[in-house]
């Protein structure tokens, strides 16, 4: 959306240019279901999505995958706020990632505002993210992590 210039700091989405609480929750497509397209990823922030020799990840390492991550979740925020650009609030991914590197499941709660085609939306994005592989770990990684959304 033309006007619209994104700002990712920490786990802040501003959006500069011209209530209540929804959630959602999706298990991911298993083997031979659908699986939509491509998942644009940062390169330069990817580096830093590093995984351990025994499998765990650091906090930076995981907040490296998701910033590397959030380019498409900016894109379903510019589409909701085209129908309120008054739209501001919090969402948290929450996350099951198995050790493939694949997402076991995925959820998004939002509280701020009430949208659930922006919810539909983040789900379709996230389910599709593809992590590095860590061998050795004894179970999903579980992350849940804020994204504050805002216009400036």
């Amino acid at each position: 959306m033309a006007g619209y210039r994104a700002l990712l700091i920490g786990g802040l989405l501003a959006l500069g240019g011209c209530g209540t609480t929804g959630a959602a929750s999706e298990p991911t497509p298993g083997p031979g279901e659908e699986t939509p397209g491509l998942v644009e990823v940062d390169p330069e922030i990817e580096q830093e999505c590093v995984v351990q020799a025994d499998g765990s990840m650091t906090r930076e390492a995981v907040q490296a995958c998701i910033h590397a991550r959030l380019g498409p979740v900016q894109q379903c925020y510019v589409k909701s706020l085209m129908s309120d650009r008054s739209r501001q609030g919090k969402t948290t991914l929450h996350l099951a990632v198995g050790a493939s590197g694949e997402m076991e499941s995925t959820g998004v709660s939002t509280e701020g505002f009430s949208d659930p085609e922006f919810d539909s939306c983040v789900l379709k994005k996230v389910r599709d993210w593809k992590w590095p592989a860590r061998p050795g770990a004894s179970g999903p990684l579980l992350v849940n992590y804020p994204v504050f959304l805002k216009t400036m």
